[in-house]
């Protein structure tokens, strides 16, 4: 049994540094390339301060969801005072480079490297972001991927005890889970009829 343990003990560690260094080398290679484009369609454009706002942009989009916005503010700020037109076009510029980066870019490299849905990762972003501030919002993906799996086993582990099958689709597709569920929305649709009344 303690052979077993350690087995899987070793098993769940070989996950939690794939989870963490895939995450992280795929947001790495996310950042540098946005702060690439930045520099290419900055350039050319005449935007002061290039070097600068690309490095904050690239650094801050580690971040997932909200460091764009983060880096935007400051970079914003720092060329409105130079040069308000200026960050106008820096802004314009870097809302399009977000859109870009979250619909086409950021989905094809980071791709599954954590296993979790938009609804987990923001939840995940949310919860640890207010834990642990700045560093919760870098870590707390990867980490919450880990505890997400670490329950996922465990729940499928316990349907497997009881021979009961481990894909949702199977439960969706039952007709007496089906049933149960109909049967209970009507109750609630004829409380709530009631209680209206």
């Amino acid at each position: 049994i303690r052979e077993k343990r350690i087995g899987r003990f070793h098993e769940e560690l070989k996950y939690a540094d794939k989870v963490f260094s895939g995450f992280v080398f795929a947001r790495f290679m996310d950042s540098i390339l946005l702060a690439s484009l930045y520099v290419l369609i900055g350039t050319p454009l005449g935007l002061p301060y290039v070097g600068m706002t690309s490095i904050v942009i690239g650094i801050t989009n580690m971040i997932p969801f909200f460091g764009m916005y983060i880096g935007l503010i400051p970079c914003f700020i720092i060329l409105f005072l130079v040069s308000p037109i200026d960050a106008v076009i820096f802004f314009v510029v870097d809302m399009v480079l977000m859109q870009v980066d979250a619909n086409f870019i950021s989905p094809k490299i980071i791709g599954s490297s954590t296993g979790l849905s938009g609804f987990w990762v923001l939840f995940a972003l949310i919860l640890f972001g207010g834990l642990w501030g700045f560093f919760g919002m870098l870590i707390g993906v990867p980490l919450f991927a880990i505890i997400y799996h670490q329950i996922r086993s465990f729940v499928d582990q316990r349907l497997k005890k009881k021979n009961m099958s481990t894909e949702l689709e199977e439960y969706i597709r039952d007709p007496v889970i089906k049933k149960r569920t109909r049967d209970k929305r009507l109750r609630k649709i004829k409380a709530d009829a009631k209680r209206f009344r």
